[in-house]
């Protein structure tokens, strides 16, 4: 009886929800959500590109389909209740009049479950969130800000949930029907696909991804200074994002600030180094036709950086005399997310960063050689590291450790640059030297949360050190992979053509779970991530 009441009410609502839309919204309730195109194999189709649930690449042969308005008007409806196995539950539905049934037999659900991976499609993705939302999704902010999770689901959420270390999830009581919306997003990073669901069934979708352009979905805008000894702007080719070479062009990369793209490239270390360690700073790579240079063009303050959500820091094979610490951390203090590798210690060692008690540091080039990495799973004062757990579950199922107790990740290239102990409060080790490295415990990743000065303050923005080359073991700018790149790649080298198109390595991989992690809403690191929440 109570199963007949809760369908009753589903029809009538949607009834409503159809003559709202019949005025003007739309003429059809099983018109997409997004504006998608026609369903894929598997269930799936995107409103922004080719279907991720038959994991075609990007210019693949699926035609990209721009997506809809963004309005975030519609009718919401959410006033009624239905019984499930939790008691009286408020009835969720879409728009446009998609609703979720809480009366299933033997306490059943209504599901959508599968896997989202990296543009690339190869490695699956921990920590993103996967929900349906009431309303087709607005426009992202773009650029640094200091933002909520859940200001970022701008088109609320009827079900939610997040992926676990292997990329899985569970959508529980989603609405029921065809072209269902659903969204895998991380950060700034989205995209949107609809799903057919059965009722009180489950609907798997195995091979969803993250946009590789952003006729796929939403990216977020990345600066890159490149520097001569590190090529981690290889990393993002790798990752999956469109670089052109398929089609011609360049895709998302584009020189400097112009450009429709989403990795902006800056060439940094033209005005040569100090050379403390290093020799010399070497000139990173240029796009084809010349880059701008980064202190000139880029780091000239934080508010020339606030238009982009990461800036990545390269290394450039020596100090550079030209940094401005007081830019970058105006930007992070901004909500700005920052990476930074070896050399760039310098600036981090000097005012107003050194204030913050980050680190212990060691200036010089300072090279440990091959060595292996132990991912922490506890925070420096005993207490839980939610994440850290995450990392090293996710490392170990994407193949990038040791199958030794404890498991530890391979690093070629490592500096000792810095040493975070339980008196640097600020900070965070994720991967440190193991006991036969010299010297053990040498911190290899670590970040922070800023703003620093006011430790009662909501975080905005995240700096992410890393003491290694991470490129090392990946053959850029025809070095050879594992050689460390110490030498420089030599006058010329172009991004991003000269990327090697080689798996990542175990560093890398490390690298791309930071990265990933960089994009995402700021978590306490003694939290673990909270899935978005039905309105």
């Amino acid at each position: 009886m109570r199963a007949n009441r809760h369908l009753a009410l589903v029809a009538i609502l949607s009834g409503i929800a159809s003559a709202a839309w019949a005025f003007g919204c739309s003429s059809s309730r099983d018109s997409s959500f997004f504006n998608a195109g026609a369903p894929a194999a598997g269930g799936a189709s995107t409103g922004q590109g080719s279907s991720g649930a038959t994991g075609s690449p990007a210019g693949g042969a699926n035609a990209p389909v721009p997506k809809g308005s963004g309005s975030t008007g519609g009718l919401v409806i959410g006033s009624g209740t239905g019984a499930g196995d939790g008691g009286p539950k408020p009835i969720r539905c879409t728009s446009t009049g998609l609703c979720a049934n809480y009366s299933c037999p033997n306490a059943g659900h209504t599901t959508i479950s599968g896997t989202v991976f990296d543009p690339a499609g190869q490695n699956p993705l921990y920590d993103v969130a996967v929900y349906v939302p009431q309303n087709p999704p607005s426009a992202l902010p773009q650029g640094a800000s200091c933002y909520t999770c859940e200001s970022l689901y701008t088109g609320g959420v009827v079900a939610g949930t997040l992926t676990d270390p292997a990329g899985n999830f569970t959508l529980a009581d989603v609405p029921t029907g065809k072209g269902v919306p659903l969204v895998v997003q991380i950060g700034k990073w989205r995209r949107q696909y609809t799903v057919d669901t059965t009722d009180c069934a489950d609907t798997q979708e195995p091979m969803l991804r993250l946009p590789a352009n952003a006729a796929e979905g939403d990216l977020p805008n990345i600066a890159v200074s490149t520097g001569g000894a590190d090529s981690m702007e290889c990393l993002l080719k790798r990752i999956g994002i469109d670089s052109g070479t398929d089609a011609g062009g360049t895709g998302e990369w584009v020189s400097g600030a112009g450009g429709m793209g989403h990795v902006h490239i800056f060439q940094g270390g033209t005005g040569g180094g100090r050379g403390r360690g290093g020799g010399g700073g070497n000139a990173g790579p240029a796009m084809a036709g010349g880059s701008p240079a980064s202190q000139t063009a880029l780091w000239t303050s934080g508010t020339a950086m606030q238009p982009y959500d990461i800036v990545i820091l390269s290394c450039e094979g020596a100090e550079d005399p030209n940094a401005n610490p007081q830019a970058l951390n105006d930007y992070a203090t901004l909500g700005g997310r920052v990476f930074g590798s070896h050399f760039h210690y310098s600036w981090f060692n000097q005012a107003p960063f050194l204030a913050y008690n980050l680190a212990t540091w060691t200036a010089g080039g300072n090279d440990m050689g091959n060595i292996n990495g132990l991912v922490q799973t506890t925070l420096p004062n005993g207490m839980p590291f939610p994440k850290g757990v995450a990392m090293q579950q996710w490392l170990g199922n994407v193949g990038a450790l040791s199958n030794t107790t404890p498991p530890e990740l391979p690093i070629q290239a490592a500096k000792h640059n810095a040493d975070v102990a339980v008196a640097n409060t600020p900070s965070t080790p994720w991967i440190v030297a193991d006991t036969a490295a010299t010297p053990p415990g040498a911190t290899q990743y670590f970040s922070w949360d800023m703003p620093v000065v006011n430790p009662g303050a909501v975080p905005c923005g995240r700096v992410v050190f890393s003491d290694l080359h991470v490129g090392a073991g990946s053959g850029d700018y025809g070095q050879q992979a594992g050689a460390g790149m110490g030498g420089g790649f030599g006058a010329g080298a172009i991004t991003p053509s000269g990327c090697a198109d080689n798996p990542l390595s175990p560093q890398e991989k490390a690298l791309e779970f930071m990265l990933f992690d960089l994009s995402a809403c700021l978590t306490p690191v003694n939290q673990s991530p909270k899935a978005p929440s039905a309105q």
